[in-house]
């Protein structure tokens, strides 16, 4: 399913780090809590990631 290329480029450039990577592997069992996130990725910089999320 195509989408517009600034919509593309959004969700590549999200997709291209490894903790943002990280956090939406393990979303994908359900809704978590921030700090069950910061314990996956790390707690330094998850706040900036899930913001570009």
């Amino acid at each position: 399913m195509p989408g517009k290329p600034e919509e593309i480029k959004m969700v590549s450039n999200a997709m291209a780090n490894i903790p943002r990577r990280k956090m939406m592997s393990f979303l994908v069992d359900g809704e978590k809590t921030v700090g069950e996130i910061g314990e996956v990725v790390g707690k330094s910089m998850h706040d900036y990631h899930l913001k570009i999320l």
